[in-house]
């Protein structure tokens, strides 16, 4: 089985095949492949499984359809996609400190340390998702998305996690 961490960052997963858009200094583990999740160096539906944590925020709400259309043509037909990343509404719903509301609600601001390009909730990654032709497009419990199944590194309350499939 042929696993894929699209977005991996300072989270580098054993066992997966890990992709970033670049690297950095303090990382412990760099990416195993650098390049855009838009133009991806990797044979046609080549993965069983892929993962995309905390990705889909930073790039452009309308260019996501492309982006998941590049992951489509890597991943085999049937293959599950697991999508997890901020979620406005829980952060409220959950309480979380006035940094992390201010760091999800800052889309398009770059001097916000995390670069969101829209402001993330569940439903907004649903659509876009379904929008992009995934299939069985479904929000699942942040709690059920865990090692060793996927990489996730943190189920904290304010993510929102979506389940799909090729």
């Amino acid at each position: 089985m042929k696993l894929l961490n699209i977005g991996s960052g300072p989270h580098y997963a054993e066992g997966w095949v890990n992709l970033d858009l670049n690297t950095h200094e303090d990382w412990a583990k760099q990416a195993d492949v650098i390049a855009s999740v838009y133009d991806m160096p990797f044979e046609n539906e080549e993965f069983d499984r892929v993962y995309m944590g905390h990705l889909l925020e930073h790039l452009v709400y309308d260019k996501i359809p492309e982006a998941i259309a590049e992951v489509r043509r890597v991943s085999k037909p049937g293959s599950e996609i697991m999508v997890v990343g901020p979620c406005l509404e829980l952060a409220k719903k959950t309480n979380q400190p006035t940094w992390l509301l201010k760091d999800i609600e800052a889309h398009g601001d770059t001097n916000s340390g995390f670069g969101h390009a829209w402001t993330p909730t569940e439903s907004l990654t649903v659509d876009i998702l379904k929008r992009s032709g995934l299939n069985n497009v479904k929000a699942v419990n942040i709690s059920t998305v865990t090692k060793p199944r996927w990489p996730n590194p943190t189920t904290a309350p304010w993510q929102c996690a979506v389940q799909a499939f090729v």
